[in-house]
């Protein structure tokens, strides 16, 4: 999926523009293809300040996926970042792989 793009001057990263149309395509093949690496559950564990199993992180993320809104999808270099402020929470998830990079508390 090619998304039109704006530089960022002062840090040098490319921010793609998402547009209503796309965000609901790119909301919707991420909840399709999202996935985890055994690393990822215990750095969200660390970030969150939590014990959560490796399902009830899968849960979190998959909840938290869905009922953000798809203008919350933003795409800055090679990764998305999904906030959601009502869970306090930015999900990064990698733009070609869809895996789960980190979960930061905003």
């Amino acid at each position: 999926m090619s998304l039109p793009s704006s530089k960022d001057e002062e840090q040098g990263t490319r921010t793609n523009v998402i547009t209503c149309e796309s965000s609901a395509a790119v909301k919707e093949t991420i909840l399709q293809n999202v996935c985890y690496t055994e690393l990822v559950y215990g750095r969200i564990n660390r970030k969150l300040d939590t014990q959560y199993s490796n399902r009830q992180i899968e849960e979190l993320i998959l909840a938290t996926l869905k009922s953000s809104e798809a203008d919350s999808y933003s795409m800055t270099g090679k990764n998305y970042y999904i906030s959601n402020p009502e869970r306090n929470m930015r999900i990064t998830i990698n733009s070609t792989s869809f895996r789960v990079i980190t979960v930061d508390k905003i």
